[in-house]
C-alpha cells in the first residue's frame, strides 16, 4: 500500500504527465496532435473503474485527488478492469 512519501510522488508523476500532454498538444496541436485519453482505474480495498478515458485531464486530477489508499493490491483485477474501461 503506497502511503506518504510514495502516494505524493505518484501524484506528482500524474500531474506532471498530464502536464507535459497538456503542453505537447499546445505546441504541436495545428500539426493534428489531438489530445490523448487518460483513465483512472483503482485495485486496493476495491477494484473499481472511476474514470473511462476522457480527454479532460481537470476531471483526472480531481479524481486521483480525491482517491482513497488502503487494502491489498490485486493487480490482475486492476489490468483486467483497465482493459475493459478501454474498450469501452
Amino acid at each position: 500500500m503506497a502511503s506518504g512519501n510514495a502516494w505524493s510522488q505518484a501524484k506528482t508523476f500524474v500531474n506532471d504527465f498530464l502536464n507535459g500532454l497538456d503542453m505537447m498538444t499546445a505546441q504541436y496541436g495545428r500539426f493534428g496532435l489531438t489530445r490523448e485519453y487518460v483513465g483512472v482505474v483503482t485495485f486496493g480495498h476495491e477494484t473499481q473503474l472511476h474514470q473511462l478515458p476522457t480527454s479532460n485531464y481537470t476531471l483526472i486530477r480531481e479524481k486521483i485527488d480525491n482517491l482513497r489508499l488502503g487494502g491489498p493490491s490485486p493487480l490482475y483485477g486492476g489490468l483486467w478492469l483497465s482493459v475493459a474501461g478501454a474498450r469501452c
